[in-house]
């Protein structure tokens, strides 16, 4: 009985350490279905209201964004993180073409406002940044890096994609199907199906 738990045991620490070594981009898509107990919705839900501290003392919640923009997009990072960074620079050539409808917020539990601060002016990113809770990336089940919750204009998480997106293409595509006056909400289960 005893070797049966070592083995167990030691086939758990294997599985972890490989899934740690996994990049991002080939990490499946993280999709919870049903509510959990700390309140994320999963897909299909009404995401619950958040308050993001965007530097200076400013504030801005999830509920004042949707009032203004028709999607906005929760993207979980860290400044270590390379497809982090890579995702970023096209991210941002997208958000300026849409920035009028879309509103990104880069949320960051691992390095401290002063150091998203620093990289966002470092990068020259417009976006919104904010370091968050690690609590927060635990609670929306994030387990690998970066990764993206896509809200609707009513507050409904109709898309969570981890990995990096490395297209301007491709957030041209995203932004395009939750923008503008004939939008219908579709959950998507991946990203694939929505660029298809």
């Amino acid at each position: 009985m005893r070797k049966r738990w070592v083995a167990l045991a030691l086939l758990v620490f294997l599985l972890a350490g490989c899934a740690a070594n996994v990049p991002p981009a080939s990490v499946p898509t993280t999709e919870p279905e049903q509510p959990t107990a700390n309140g994320f919705p999963g897909l299909g839900g009404v995401m619950p209201e958040m308050t993001f501290n965007i530097g200076d003392g400013e504030t801005q919640t999830l509920s004042q964004l949707l009032e203004e923009k028709e999607l906005v997009v929760l993207n979980y990072w860290f400044e270590d993180c390379p497809w982090c960074v890579q995702e970023f620079s096209v991210m941002e050539v997208s958000y300026q073409r849409y920035r009028q409808d879309v509103e990104v917020v880069a949320l960051n539990p691992v390095d401290g406002a002063e150091a998203v601060e620093a990289f966002q002016q470092r990068r020259g990113l417009s976006f919104l940044m904010a370091a968050c809770p690690r609590s927060w990336a635990v609670e929306c089940g994030v387990r690998a890096y970066p990764t993206s919750i896509f809200i609707d204009r009513d507050g409904v998480v109709c898309l969570i994609h981890t990995g990096a997106i490395t297209t301007t293409e491709d957030w041209d595509a995203i932004f395009d199907t939750f923008t503008g006056e004939d939008y219908q909400r579709r959950v998507y289960g991946k990203l694939d199906e929505l660029l298809r």
